[in-house]
């Protein structure tokens, strides 16, 4: 049995845009018959029924109750669809998106995150329903941000919703996530929960589309690291915040740079490499270099193939083109070897530090 026409019914994000669009023809088809019915009346007479009608649509919010009833009623899910489960759609991204914003990201963003946070504003024909951000405020303040130049039809409210919704849609993928930002650092001012309800919608949105950004909470996108990744570098910070500042630097240096815009797997590798050389110069401080520390290490009870491990990590970093040293040929370097470069990192300076206190415990 179908739905009955008050029934509560569930949507995507997607298909909420196509319940929109039907909303505005149901107006026109209405319409188009009255005002041909009054075009033979006189220019005056249907002027008049057009500013009539036009506050009868102010006074119903601007859509039909009947539309209103229906759309209160629609929920938004995420459905693990057939198609998304088993890869079969060519729309949904077969491997993580990094640098990239798909139409459809941008239209689910859209439907189910911004366009219900927002409102007309600056304009008497409208008043405030719902939302807490002005539409013409936010895309002035988004030109400014991105740098855009303003079109005639942003000076009027009325268009400023198609026009916020087009910068959304044909924006430049970095300039999109720049956007996302932005709409971040409006809603901060705010309040808290503003801020948290957006982060939650855009990160879950992010998640479902197989984007690897997440707005943090301060407003700003880093991509995903794994989760025992994050864990473990939180905790070997924890350890570097005491006492060892240049370690520390160059290691959240090196996250930096694998985690935010623009992403840098040549500088991540070459910093992850000096904070195992910087740590290793706190235990010889007569070192000078990451070679003069691995012989230091070489005259200690030092297990040799890890010892062999290390020297080989410094080699890799220093022979690769544009890592630690200029080079006439391009890097071939990428972030799944920043990705490993930096968990190597983690893992030797958290094994020098527990060494380390063992020999002090032991001496």
């Amino acid at each position: 049995m179908s739905a009955g026409f008050l029934d509560p019914i569930t949507l995507s994000g997607y298909d909420q845009a196509i319940v929109a669009e039907r909303g505005v023809q149901y107006i026109a088809w209405f319409c188009m018959p009255c005002a041909q019915l009054l075009t033979g009346l006189g220019t005056f007479k249907y002027s008049v029924f057009v500013v009539l009608f036009y506050h009868f649509l102010l006074k119903i919010k601007s859509v039909p109750n009947i539309l209103t009833i229906r759309l209160k009623n629609v929920k938004i899910i995420n459905m693990n669809t057939f198609s998304k489960r088993n890869k079969f759609d060519p729309q949904i991204p077969q491997a993580p998106v990094v640098e990239d914003a798909p139409k459809l990201l941008r239209l689910e963003y859209w439907s189910r995150i911004l366009e219900p946070l927002t409102y007309i504003d600056k304009d008497t024909r409208y008043s405030k329903n719902t939302g807490v951000l002005g539409r013409k405020k936010l895309l002035e303040d988004l030109c400014i941000m991105l740098h855009i130049e303003p079109t005639d039809n942003m000076s009027d409210s009325w268009f400023c919703t198609d026009e916020l919704k087009g910068l959304i849609m044909d924006t430049p993928w970095y300039q999109f996530y720049d956007l996302v930002e932005g709409v971040a650092k409006e809603l901060e001012l705010l309040g808290n929960a503003h801020s948290i309800d957006y982060r939650n919608g855009v990160n879950e949105t992010f998640e479902n589309n197989m984007v690897v950004w997440r707005l943090n909470d301060k407003g700003i996108l880093e991509r995903v690291v794994l989760q025992d990744l994050q864990e473990k570098a939180m905790a070997v910070e924890n350890i570097l915040e005491q006492g060892f500042p240049a370690t520390l630097q160059h290691l959240r240096k090196a996250k930096g740079f694998v985690t935010n815009l623009p992403l840098d797997p040549e500088n991540a590798i070459k910093e992850a490499v000096s904070a195992v050389e910087s740590y290793g110069r706190f235990l010889y401080p007569k070192s000078s270099t990451f070679g003069e520390v691995i012989k230091e290490l070489r005259k200690t009870p030092f297990p040799s193939l890890i010892l062999v491990m290390m020297e080989k990590f410094y080699a890799f970093a220093s022979s690769e083109p544009g890592v630690r040293h200029g080079s006439s040929i391009s890097s071939t370097i990428g972030l799944a070897d920043a990705d490993f470069c930096l968990y190597v990192s983690i893992a030797f300076v958290d094994y020098l530090h527990k060494l380390h206190n063992k020999n002090i415990e032991g001496s």
